[in-house]
């Protein structure tokens, strides 16, 4: 039997979560290893997200971010507990090193290393992590994403989309090119568009709809490679719709704005038809209540 070669498209803890879900399946079913070869897959994952530690690190190194990469090398990691720990230890001083964690930071470190090379940079995070599998940024262009809300307004920031005042229902999303970059053209890592078109299956999701997953759809390259791909193409929606992305989405609506995004079909959408236990479901009443304060105090 040959083994699928994946493409999982996304970012931050959705596509972490997958991968590592993958990687368990493959170690826990014996059929799992003939079905999917971890050194086959490859995980493109979206870099337009700005804020917390990430976005610290951007203005500072002028870099990539760092975030969502750290997540999936520790997703994929088979090293010892004490590596992927020492990976994900955020410091929590009030001083410079504060909310930064050990992982962003070498990231930095092994850029820095490498003349400036982030794809080398994550090769050799990779070795230290006993990494399975390809992790691919979808640019290695400094970018900002944008949203288009219905209304017509424009809103800059991966981090303000769905913290934004005006909660008018978002139209498309778009990328620009950040910095002194500003004025080209906002091109796609071609590693990940090969990826993409030797994969054999491409997952898309799961994660935030606008601000993990249609970031990667917004190169026109990669929404092309995925649109004329034969590989069987797979949504996984989230569970719950997303406050300030996907408000009241249906799992209709969040198939059609990937259609009306990038011009993909879908072949098949992975759906949970379950109910939330209680108390996941007051906690994100809980999350979204504390959104709800923390924009009235910041307008």
């Amino acid at each position: 039997m040959k083994s699928l070669k994946l493409a999982c498209v996304g970012g931050g803890t959705g596509l972490s979560a997958l991968l590592s879900g993958i990687k368990q399946f493959v170690q826990s079913e014996q059929a799992g290893a003939e079905i999917i070869n971890m050194n086959r897959l490859s995980a493109i994952v979206t870099v337009s997200d700005d804020g917390g530690s990430t976005g610290r690190l951007i203005e500072e190194f002028d870099v990539l971010p760092p975030g969502d990469i750290r997540k999936l090398l520790v997703s994929l990691s088979e090293a010892d507990d004490l590596v992927s720990s020492l990976f994900e230890y955020r410091f929590s001083s009030n001083g410079d090193l504060g909310g930064h964690t050990v992982g962003n930071l070498l990231l930095i470190a092994l850029t820095e290393l490498n003349q400036n090379s982030f794809p080398k940079a994550i090769q050799e995070a990779s070795k230290l992590l006993a990494v399975r599998g390809q992790i691919i940024p979808a640019s290695l262009q400094p970018t900002v994403l944008c949203a288009e809300l219905t209304d017509g307004e424009i809103v800059r920031g991966e981090s303000l989309i769905p913290e934004r005042k005006n909660r008018e229902p978002i139209r498309r999303v778009f990328l620009e090119p950040r910095g002194n970059d500003s004025g080209t053209a906002v091109i796609a890592h071609r590693g990940a568009v090969t990826a993409i078109c030797q994969a054999d299956a491409i997952i898309i999701g799961p994660g935030s709809l606008y601000t993990s997953i249609m970031p990667n759809l917004a190169y026109s390259e990669i929404a092309e490679a995925i649109c004329t791909s034969t590989a069987v193409k797979i949504y996984i929606c989230n569970v719950m719709s997303q406050p300030g992305e996907t408000d009241n989405y249906t799992v209709t609506q969040h198939v059609q704005s990937i259609t009306n995004q990038s011009g993909i079909e879908i072949d098949y959408v992975l759906v949970n038809d379950g109910i939330a236990p209680p108390q996941i479901l007051k906690n994100y009443v809980q999350q979204e209540i504390i959104g709800q304060l923390a924009r009235i105090n910041t307008y």
